[in-house]
Formats: structure tokens, sequence, C-alpha cells
């Protein structure tokens, strides 16, 4: 990314890569709906490891990338059996943390991020209460896009046709 060639293929590569996955994916519902549940999982595996190291101390990087993964699988696992109501769910979620996140980088050192978490080892790890301000978002934003799509949202008729009406 240097150099404006590595630049140019970079983003030709990604170009056509998302290409590829946006046609598998429009003909494929449940590979989306794994993708959609994939991402969700790992984010909530990161959330749950920034609430352990927190309440803890116990940030090893293996630990992080152990409870990542598994709620990674977990979630893929979940998304393509259960449907609509898990991307009703997921996507509260992982837009919940995104919000969650980006208001982090406005107010930066109060909510260490992943690579803090692990590189500190609990030591050193300043958490105020700002911190759980911001958990206290995440879990607001989520329960309140949960509902509103719940009272409010129509299904797309793909899923309906994926997984029966509802």
């Amino acid at each position: 990314m240097a150099t404006g060639l590595g630049t140019g293929i970079t983003c030709g590569v990604a170009l056509v890569l998302g290409i590829i996955a946006g046609c598998l994916v429009r003909r494929n519902m449940r590979v989306l709906l794994g993708l959609l549940g994939l991402i969700a999982g790992f984010f909530s595996g990161s959330v749950i490891f920034a609430l352990i190291a927190t309440a803890s101390g116990w940030n090893a990087v293996w630990g992080f990338w152990v409870i990542s993964s598994i709620m990674a699988i977990v979630g893929c696992i979940a998304a393509i059996y259960l449907g609509l109501p898990l991307v009703m769910t997921a996507t509260s979620f992982v837009g919940s943390y995104l919000f969650m996140r980006s208001w982090t980088l406005f107010f930066p050192g109060n909510y260490p991020s992943e690579s803090e978490l692990i590189e500190t080892k609990g030591e050193d790890l300043d958490i105020g209460p700002i911190f759980w301000v911001f958990i206290g978002v995440f879990v607001v934003t989520f329960v309140t896009s949960l509902t509103f799509q719940c009272k409010y949202s129509t299904p797309h008729h793909e899923l309906d046709d994926e997984f029966g009406k509802n």
C-alpha cells in the first residue's frame, strides 16, 4: 500500500473478490446467513473477552482467539439453522457493537482496544467508569434496535422462501 501500483492491485483484487462473494451470496441465502453469523459471533467473542479481561485481568492472546473463534463458529451454525430470528439479532448486535466502538474512537483512552487488552496483560490497564458507559450504550442500542426490528420490519422475501413464513 506504499506505492500507487500496490494500492491499485490491492483495490483491484478486493473488487474482484467482492464481486465473486456478492454473486455467491446472492445465489445462496444460507451462505449469507453463515457469514453474518460468523461476523456476529466473532464480535460477541470480542466483547466477552473484553469483559473477562477487564473484570479479571486475564487476557492471554490465545484466549482472545479461542473465545472469538468458538463464538464465530457457534454464530455461523446458529445463523444457518435459525434464519430470520438470528438475522434480526445478529444485525442488531453487529450494528450496536460497531456504533459503540466508533464512539470509543471519539473518546480515546476510555475503552481499550483488543490489542491493548492483549498487550498489557491486565497491568497498567486503566478501566474507568466510562468503559461501563460504553458497554451501557452497546446494550441500550442493541435492545432498541432489536425491538424496533421485531415490531416494524418486514422480512425479505428470500428469507421467507428459504425458511418458510414466520
